[in-house]
């Protein structure tokens, strides 16, 4: 509502939560009041929409929040960093309200000097039609999507409206359009709607904010106009279509540009900065997103009735909270308010009560975690001979295990959904997806499992590389595509370092040089050189660690590099000449796609630094406690009960059977040591909302792997394997203080799919739900 009732709202703009049982996720939804002409069908309906599946992004609305109601086209990338080919049609590109795109049958026509080619989406509903228009020199192409209600939207019309990356110059200038952006919306009945967007200037308050990152590629949305006073069609030719100028009504996103107590639609200083900023690299570029929108402005432009041009009837603002360790935004809080004129330039303003938001949380005092112990029969986790592996690909870790007689053993890992970690007994190693063979410094084969956790027959590679020293060689996905590729971490012929991309079963690629990678030495003592992800964008980055100094080289795909990044505030982690590499281990704990630093002391604590967006470290917490945490080699961090949780797990032997300590008998004992690093929960997620007019909902989420494991306990196993866990919500309590009533429903999800061709989770067979009510009356009611 606004103060004077200007506005109103639409039967669609509701808050929402709910549970999508096909993936188990949590979704919810804050509508943002916008203003509806009486008869229209392209007046813009936003909102923000929250998802628990993407806790782990970042964007302008903070953690797992994005902006639904305005569409664009982009390349995908699941399956791999884009070629930017479009001649080979190489790339697949994705509708963000349809999905994948496929290209229609119908042979390509030439409208205008466009090459004009027909797509459908993948999966249709609403009956769509989506046409790519290219230039005949294929300098320049635009989309037009075409609704089942005749409401076409242009994306991409301009440079103004794409992400995109130019390299080269003059006419070896090349173009690589990553995302085409709603430029414009129209109908047949002469609506017109407009989408401005800001690009990035790296741009603020106080001047040019970085002068580590160039990258001007993100593009903000800024503005929607709507609602023509001039109809967009000819009463004569109704396929001639023309731009409006007089518009009624417009959509402001501030992102601190405008004035706070009496906004325009002008900007009136520089945006601020964010502190979180954050880039991406698996467009094959980057791209960083320096902004966050504090809240979005609703004008009305009648200047005769309300006696000013920009009317703010309306607006819906944004808090955000910070997480203390990784520095990350969440939205805490939304409100809307509506605004009528007062006097020349100011405003009455009312407010509904705020929507607000509550998120799990980590342990807030590290040094009170507890250090647990369990026993298992197994020996050799302190030495190379053993190690964590799933590879049953059950979404927890078992142990792998090679004894002295050159047999290879694993145990599964059979931990309760909510029972201490613990593994089966020894089997002989038959289900390993793929195993590749070594021989005089080549990569000659594998063996494929089959279907009843065996092994078919070896199958030598058709294309083989050959290694002059495969100790120098590294498997890391550099080409975003969840394969195995190889880079050598050796200088080559030609002064750098080489790639092979993986070619699946058919082997892998020639030699190819890594662009940009940097020639480091492996065998410094005072440095770790580690491949990961430090952006958190699914590539693997080259990082190098160093005493007191942390840089990495971004992975842009297909073997090329961006220059190095030096991070701030890195952490000390030795006096003097003490600093050892081998005390270091890197791991995701935060669930936010990028490694916390972890030094592992001398004198029984560890040292953990996290990851700030790529951008710094901080500080240290201190861990105290860890006794018997001789040897670094044994020290792991991992999920080890497979509930989406990091653990730090450490090994001591404390039996060792006779014989010949093969690795297959149940005689050895070793006692493993764990701290659970997160606490009962996974930080980040969203467990709390409230309305603001008394009603609240509460989620629990539970890992897959529970599910899993709790079916196969009962005698019903899955008739399917997720190779890692997810986490799902488990319950939902909503309570009315206002009507004094709770009702709580229960979650269970059986047989989870992965499909490994699109490298996608498909979701759940079956889900079962269980619904109860409870009122004030009953007994252990929560009022």
């Amino acid at each position: 509502m606004t103060a004077n009732g200007a506005s109103s709202w639409s039967s669609l703009e509701k808050f929402n939560v709910k549970v999508d049982t096909q993936t188990g996720g949590a979704t919810c939804t804050i509508p943002i009041l916008t203003s509806f002409r009486r008869s229209s069908d392209v007046d813009p309906v936003l909102s923000l929409e929250y998802s628990s599946g993407a806790a782990g992004s970042s964007g302008v609305f903070g953690m797992g929040w994005r902006l639904a109601g305005v569409d664009s086209i982009s390349r995908k990338t699941s399956r791999g960093v884009p070629t930017y080919d479009d001649d080979a049609a190489a790339d697949v590109f994705v509708h963000s309200a349809l999905g994948d795109l496929v290209p229609s049958d119908k042979p390509t026509g030439t409208i205008d000097g466009h090459n004009v080619r027909g797509y459908r989406a993948r999966v249709e509903g609403q009956p769509t039609h989506v046409e790519q228009w290219r230039t005949t020199d294929g300098a320049d192409t635009l989309w037009r999507v075409t609704s089942s209600d005749n409401i076409i939207a242009i994306h991409g019309l301009s440079d103004s409206d794409r992400i995109f990356c130019q390299t080269g110059s003059g006419p070896s200038a090349k173009k690589k359009v990553f995302s085409w952006l709603t430029s414009e919306q129209y109908d047949s009945h002469g609506d017109y709607i407009v989408y401005t967007y800001n690009p990035e200037d790296n741009v603020c308050e106080s001047g040019v904010f970085d002068g580590t990152h160039s990258s001007f590629s993100q593009r903000y949305l800024k503005s929607i106009q709507y609602g023509n006073a001039t109809t967009s069609r000819s009463v004569d030719d109704s396929n001639a279509v023309t731009r409006p100028s007089d518009w009624l009504f417009e959509v402001v996103l501030d992102f601190g540009e405008h004035n706070d107590e009496r906004p325009t639609t002008k900007a009136e200083s520089a945006w601020n900065r964010r502190h979180d900023p954050f880039s991406t690299y698996n467009s094959g570029f980057e791209i960083r997103t320096y902004h966050r929108c504090s809240r979005v402005l609703i004008f009305h432009h009648f200047p005769s009735e309300l006696g000013r041009q920009d009317c703010l009837v309306s607006s819906t603002c944004f808090d955000y909270e910070t997480d203390e360790r990784s520095g990350a935004s969440f939205l805490a809080s939304s409100v809307q308010k509506g605004h009528s004129p007062k006097g020349d330039n100011d405003y009455w303003t009312l407010a509904m009560p705020p929507v607000e938001l509550g998120y799990t949380k980590g342990p807030t005092d590290l040094a009170d975690l507890p250090v647990e112990e369990t026993d298992l029969r197994i020996s050799g986790l302190d030495t190379s001979m053993a190690q964590w592996v799933d590879l049953d690909g059950e979404g927890a870790p078992g142990i792998f295990t090679k004894s002295k007689g050159g047999g290879w053993y694993y145990q599964r890992n059979v931990t309760g959904a909510d029972g201490p970690p613990e593994v089966g007994e020894p089997r002989p190693a038959r289900a390993l997806d793929v195993v590749v063979v070594t021989e005089n410094g080549g990569l000659r084969g594998f063996y494929e499992r089959d279907e009843d956790d065996g092994w078919l027959n070896y199958v030598p590679f058709k294309l083989q590389p050959k290694f002059n020293n495969p100790e120098d060689y590294r498997s890391v996905n550099l080409s975003g595509t969840d394969t195995a590729d190889s880079l050598s971490m050796a200088l080559m012929a030609g002064g750098s370092l080489v790639w092979h991309s993986s070619l699946g079963s058919d082997g892998f690629g020639p030699a190819q040089a890594a662009i940009g990678a940097p020639v480091l030495s492996l065998g410094d003592p005072t440095s770790l050189i580690h491949l990961c992800d430090m952006t958190s964008d699914g590539l693997a980055d080259m990082v190098e660690i160093r005493n007191g100094n942390v840089g990495y080289w971004p992975n842009t795909g297909r073997g090329t590099f961006e220059c190095r990044i030096i991070m701030g505030n890195a952490p000390l982690m030795a006096a003097g000449g003490l600093f050892s590499p081998q005390r270091v281990r890197l791991a995701d704990i935060m669930g936010l796609g990028q490694p916390t630093c972890f030094m592992c002391a001398p004198r029984a604590v560890l040292w953990p630094y996290y990851n700030r967006s790529g951008n710094d470290w901080s500080d240290g917490d201190l861990i105290p406690g860890f006794n018997l945490l001789d040897r670094t080699s044994a020290v792991d961090i991992l999920d080890l009960g497979g509930h989406v949780l990091t653990s730090l797990c450490w090994v001591s032997d404390l039996y060792r059977g006779g014989g010949d300590d093969d690795a297959g008998s149940t005689s050895g004992l070793s006692t493993v040591r764990l701290v659970n690093l997160l606490g009962p929960q996974r930080p980040g997620l969203l467990e709390k909302w409230s309305n603001g007019t008394g009603l609240e909902t509460t989620c629990t989420y539970k890992s897959s792997f529970s599910f899993y494991s709790e079916d196969e306990a009962q005698g019903t196993p899955w008739t399917t394997k997720l190779p890692f866990p997810l986490l799902c919500v488990s319950q939902t309590v909503m309570v009315d203080q206002v009507t004094q009533t709770s009702s709580t429903a229960r979650y269970a999800y059986h047989n989870g799919y992965y499909d490994y061709t699109e490298k996608i989770f498909r979701g759940f067979q079956i889900a079962e739900t269980w619904d109860t009510e409870e009122f004030d009356s009953m007994t252990a009611s929560p009022f």
